[in-house]
């Protein structure tokens, strides 16, 4: 990845639901080959589930991932998907969900296989499904505002910003982190859990943060709502 991005959870031990472990949002909604199958039973299940890679497997064992681009200009030949050369790349369903979304960015990757330490298909995460956890770990359904922060890496420390914003009576649902270009300045957004974040600003501003961007609820959450409602039906949610 080209930014350096993390949530920040604020808060006691997490439960189940928020630590965002693989298992928890891996699904077998795409049907898996075998190594019997020809190329035009995959092509097929591609176009049906609008993906372009499919776990290939063998008695439930995995066996790697076939690419789209290795089936161009070859269909009609009943070639068997085991003449092919796989991707080797898979996912264990005790990892996080940031390792996926790492693993996916990495190699470009429209699905994305979970496999258990003995190799054992589980099932597979698409970016629809991570897009979705996305949303609840970065509070996008809750109400409040965002405030956008520009600082250098060594001035960083969330429990110094979490104690400016409670002095307004507001709360940090969460914030991201991202490294701007390759240098030592960052970028932490966050969401707050009020609408009026004005007298969060002036504290800020009066501990010499920089302000990069705030938007303020209702407009915020009505437009971040539209472009999440629009991205889930891009990705046909």
């Amino acid at each position: 990845m080209t930014s350096a991005l993390r949530y920040l959870y604020k808060g006691t031990t997490p439960r189940k639901s928020e630590r965002m472990l693989i298992e928890e949002i891996a699904n077998a909604e795409v049907p898996a080959l075998v190594t019997e199958d020809k190329i035009e039973t995959a092509l097929q299940y591609m176009e049906d589930w609008k993906v372009s890679h499919l776990p290939v497997v063998e008695r439930n064992r995995y066996i790697g991932l076939l690419d789209e681009s290795a089936l161009v200009g070859l269909e009609g030949n009943h070639i068997k998907v085991s003449e092919f050369e796989l991707l080797d790349v898979s996912v264990d369903p005790k990892q996080h969900l940031f390792e996926a979304i790492r693993v996916m960015t990495d190699y470009k990757l429209s699905l994305l296989p979970v496999v258990d330490n003995a190799q054992m298909f589980i099932g597979e995460i698409q970016p629809s499904g991570i897009m979705a956890c996305l949303a609840d770990l970065s509070a996008v359904r809750e109400d409040g505002s965002v405030i956008v922060l520009e600082m250098a890496d060594v001035d960083y420390s969330l429990s110094d910003i979490g104690r400016h914003v409670e002095e307004n009576d507001a709360k940090i649902y969460s914030a991201f982190v991202s490294r701007l270009g390759g240098g030592r300045m960052i970028e932490v957004t966050l969401k707050i859990n009020r609408d009026n974040i004005r007298g969060v600003i002036q504290t800020l501003q009066r501990h010499e943060y920089k302000i990069k961007a705030f938007y303020d609820a209702p407009s915020y959450e009505a437009d971040i709502r539209n472009r999440y409602e629009e991205l889930m039906r891009y990705l046909n949610i």
